[in-house]
């Protein structure tokens, strides 16, 4: 019998696409997931991935077929209507020629197709990014916002083309304003218990309180970052971390010759420079375990007990860092070593929900409260922290997820009980005084290792 190619909510740029269920939460996740780069989603406005038309083909020889439902235009769709004004220029009814068609992320890697034609879900993913990182022009601007530049803005963003492929998360950072503004967001969000939105993360929970953090191994419990292309998902470096901060793995990595990255083949070009400076940026990085091939890494984890029953704690609302992990050492021969994506408990929904729950989805700027982790790290533990702004390496993102990890267990207790954050009173610094600067970077500058002593 035939079957329907799906709607999901599952597709890999992150734009939930059932009609009924897409949301504000599902249409921010991917900038929360990898945080893409203004390239990347300046690249959404040309054409669709390159892998079109081999998905198209085996949509059609399983016998799938679409609705053949009308395009709603690049507008955002929430509760099944349409927002905003704009419409679809064509008029596009969406079929397999004209929608943009996709793997789902489980393991099934079901076929999907967008519910938006090529050029609108194009339009609609540059909008997004725009929305959620605060990019988009004012309703009467008419020039670029970068210092005392007078050229017109490009495309719906606060700054003309070059300015706006200047941007980087870091810069909204320096807006001390705006991070005034979130402070007193959190510590309302925080005036509240809050609660494991899953079983997993309630688990972690129960088993921090009744051992301590220091007494779960990381064979048990661990924090997981990658560091990997943005378009081929290749892994450039692992970084992982146990409960309390200390490193477990810090490396990069080397393929076989004979493996790709599974994104390759599909890219639609030859790597751009941009994408080239972020894997020569990672591949310069100092890693504590240097460079390993696959059968290094597979040792190394064998080594710190890591198996199957593994739970893994990564900054991401799928399951990215360890389906990725698990796919190239799978890809080298290496299978049954790490679990599926049934034992990622991912920390950031967990935030979500309870920041949503208590100061709602339009909290900041009519939008939800910003949970990317480069921002929301220095928004709880200041720009004085080690850790702060040195996202991006994979290592220190797995270290600032320890210190969100226990934070967010303290705060699912009640507020005078908490050893954490009591109201103004806040014990977010220990971890700092306990480590020494030096064993997690030692290529800091002499000037910045003196300031945070």
């Amino acid at each position: 019998m035939d079957d329907e190619v799906r709607n999901s909510e599952d597709e890999e740029d992150g734009d939930g696409g059932d009609w009924g269920s897409e949301s504000e939460d599902e249409d921010i996740r991917n900038s929360e997931d990898v945080e893409p780069t203004t390239e990347s989603a300046a690249a959404w406005l040309g054409s669709p991935p390159k892998d079109q038309d081999k998905l198209r083909k085996n949509a059609q020889s399983e016998g799938l077929r679409h609705y053949g439902l009308k395009c709603p235009g690049p507008g955002r769709v929430v509760d099944g209507l349409v927002l905003g004004t704009q419409v679809c220029p064509n008029s596009t009814i969406i079929s397999f020629e004209t929608g943009v068609l996709f793997r789902n992320r489980h393991r099934t890697r079901r076929i999907g197709i967008n519910i938006r034609c090529k050029s609108c879900h194009g339009r609609f993913i540059f909008n997004e990014f725009l929305r959620t990182n605060y990019l988009e022009a004012d309703a009467d601007q008419k020039t670029c916002s970068h210092k005392s530049c007078l050229n017109p803005v490009w495309e719906g963003s606060k700054f003309r083309r070059d300015h706006y492929l200047q941007w980087t998360p870091d810069l909204f950072c320096e807006e001390k304003p705006a991070m005034d503004e979130l402070r007193t967001l959190f510590d309302k969000a925080a005036s509240e218990q809050w609660f494991p939105d899953t079983k997993i993360m309630a688990k972690v929970i129960e088993r921090v309180e009744t051992d301590g953090k220091a007494n779960i191994p990381a064979s048990e419990i661990v924090n997981i970052d990658l560091e990997f292309g943005l378009f081929s998902r290749e892994v450039l470096q692992i970084g992982l971390a146990n409960l309390e901060g200390a490193r477990v793995l810090d490396c990069l990595t080397r393929y076989s010759e004979e493996i790709i990255a599974p994104s390759t083949s599909q890219l639609s070009g030859p790597a751009t420079w941009p994408q080239k400076k972020h894997k020569d940026m990672v591949k310069a990085f100092f890693t504590q375990d240097g460079t390993l091939d696959a059968k290094g890494v597979v040792g190394k984890l064998r080594e710190i007990g890591i198996s199957k029953k593994t739970t893994f704690l990564p900054w991401a609302s799928w399951c990215f860092d360890l389906s990725y992990l698990r796919d190239w050492l799978e890809a080298e021969g290496f299978h049954d070593v790490l679990p599926g994506d049934e034992n990622v408990c991912r920390l950031l929904l967990e935030f979500r929900a309870n920041v949503k729950r208590v100061i709602g989805n339009t909290c900041y700027q009519s939008r939800p409260f910003p949970l990317s982790l480069s921002i929301l790290f220095l928004v709880l533990f200041g720009e004085d922290h080690p850790l702060s702004g040195r996202n991006h390496h994979a290592l220190v993102d797995a270290q600032q997820l320890a210190l969100m990890a226990d934070l967010f267990i303290d705060l699912c207790k009640p507020p005078h009980k908490r050893v954490r954050w009591q109201g103004s009173n806040k014990n977010l610094g220990s971890w700092k005084r306990q480590q020494p600067l030096e064993g997690f970077f030692p290529s800091m500058s002499p000037n910045k290792k003196a300031r945070l002593s």
